[in-house]
């Protein structure tokens, strides 16, 4: 009869226990929740102006971002470890939402331009999930076109060796002869043998001689001048007899 009282007089006591504990681990959560919400990230240093402007792409990703463009300033000793970037502008009309299926899984790609006038500074962004999962490079930061940079005379250096100084981030691009001529270096191709075919177009029209060594001459110099350190694996194609208002 005794131990039947006992084990009946326990029963409120371990439901108190377990009240307790139960609370105990609510508020231990929440303060853990309070805390981590609280404490400063290191990505908090980037402030994007116009946040609302990355419809679509979720927090995580976007702090992401913020954290590779952190990183890259920093190796580009634009900033220093701790500094604060807080004009952080995303070009609106340049945002770009892409689907495609890669090996089988859904890919979703998101493109944009981004300013940042106190360094003077644009870059292209591109972001990569992949099935909802965060693919193993899901931030790229290069260098866009120099007809798309804000700063055009200022240098720029992004990931994976892009940078301002090649000759794709400055094509198209015109060029006069001494006569006068229109020399448009238009494209890269790819070739068979490794090498990158640059395609010129000289606006020659009807002359029977037409300066194609001189053309190429002046492309090589004008390549010489951006500094594009991969000069040396470029070939010339130069095409002749185009007039001017061709189409090309």
């Amino acid at each position: 009869m005794n131990d039947v009282m006992i084990k009946m007089s326990n029963k409120p006591l371990f439901w108190r226990y377990l009240l307790i504990t139960l609370i105990s681990c609510f508020i231990l959560t929440l303060l853990v929740f309070l805390i981590w919400n609280i404490i400063p990230k290191d990505y908090d240093r980037a402030k994007i102006a116009n946040p609302d402007a990355l419809v679509g792409v979720s927090n995580d990703e976007t702090n992401d971002f913020k954290s590779q463009l952190l990183r890259l300033l920093e190796e580009q000793e634009l900033i220093a470890n701790s500094e604060v970037v807080e004009d952080i502008v995303i070009r609106e009309d340049s945002v770009v939402h892409q689907k495609k299926y890669v090996e089988s899984k859904l890919q979703r790609r998101v493109s944009f331009l981004v300013d940042i006038d106190s360094l003077k500074q644009t870059y292209r962004v591109n972001i990569y999930t992949k099935d909802g999962e965060i693919t193993d490079l899901p931030v790229q930061i290069t260098c866009p076109l120099v007809s798309e940079m804000k700063y055009s005379d200022e240098q720029c250096a992004g990931v994976y060796g892009s940078t301002s100084k090649s000759l794709r981030n400055n094509l198209p691009h015109e060029l006069k002869t001494v006569s006068g001529e229109t020399v448009l270096v238009k494209q890269i191709d790819a070739t068979r043998d490794g090498l990158q075919l640059v395609q010129v177009y000289l606006y020659s029209c009807d002359t029977k001689n037409p300066l194609v060594k001189e053309a190429e001459e002046l492309v090589r110099k004008w390549v010489e001048e951006i500094g594009d350190e991969s000069r040396d694996s470029y070939t010339y194609n130069i095409r002749s007899g185009y007039c001017e208002g061709d189409t090309i």
